[in-house]
């Protein structure tokens, strides 16, 4: 691909400018294709810390459950 002419005028083909445009545009769609995949990814990433945040609740939750049946159980069995 030559810029200029033995002449110093610019030597610019159509085969050039296609290429050009080429990779222009595959720029783009890469970019786009990027822009996606991240996106999708924050999605996923915040679903799995939504997930693991009540998981986290859950557990906490269920011993506390157990140590109210415990408690309910001493007091019934001292009555």
């Amino acid at each position: 691909m030559k810029l200029k002419n033995g002449d110093g005028s610019l030597a610019i083909s159509f085969g050039n400018i296609l290429t050009m445009i080429v990779i222009i545009a595959s720029c783009a769609v890469v970019y786009g294709s990027m822009d996606g995949s991240i996106g999708r990814l924050e999605e996923d990433v915040k679903r799995k810390a939504d997930r693991e945040l009540l998981q986290t609740h859950l557990d906490y939750i269920s011993s506390q459950i157990q140590d109210l049946k415990v408690m309910v159980t001493k007091l019934h069995s001292e009555q």
